[in-house]
């Protein structure tokens, strides 16, 4: 483990590159946010409250976290390109933030049956059928994905199948 409290009071991500870093460590630090160049790190031990005020990620690609149980995760306007591999394995998160973004493909988000919201909106994304799994989805923010055509075959009917179970689904 990364002692990170012996790093520089502007923590230099190539430190703890490849590192296992205990995001505890972290927390307490006013510069904690400043994690921009971290790419593949292993984040233990987290709970929802470790990532409320997460920013700049945009190199983060996966997402280690061994408590399942995390609810609520925020990862708004971190610059992301994909959602972080290792996502799919938060099998019990209701809330999903990944709005503000760069995303394109959302497919590996169909394994998170137990979403309540998703927040999607102000990304790249084009095809949405994969979140058509989502049984639980109440919310689904979509408005903001220039690429997104709502009326076209697949996207159409995923839409209006989440809209059929309930789902509140927000295009504009």
């Amino acid at each position: 483990m990364t002692d990170v409290s012996r790093t520089s009071r502007r923590l230099n991500p190539t430190v703890i590159q490849g590192a296992s870093v205990d995001i505890r460590d972290v927390l307490d630090r006013p510069d904690y946010n400043i994690l921009t160049g971290i790419a593949k790190e292993y984040f233990h031990k987290t709970a929802e409250k470790y990532f409320s005020n997460l920013r700049e990620a945009s190199k983060l690609v996966y997402l280690h976290v061994e408590d399942k149980r995390v609810r609520r995760l925020d990862m708004c306007s971190q610059s992301l390109i994909e959602v972080p591999k290792g996502i799919d394995k938060l099998v019990e998160m209701r809330d999903l933030h990944l709005s503000g973004n760069q995303i394109m493909d959302v497919s590996g988000l169909g394994k998170l049956v137990n979403l309540k919201e998703l927040y999607l909106w102000g990304n790249q994304i084009v095809d949405v059928s994969g979140l058509g799994k989502l049984v639980n989805l109440k919310e689904l923010y979509l408005w903001g994905n220039p690429n997104l055509d709502c009326n076209n075959g697949n996207n159409k009917k995923v839409i209006d199948k989440l809209k059929d179970r309930g789902c509140r689904v927000y295009l504009q």
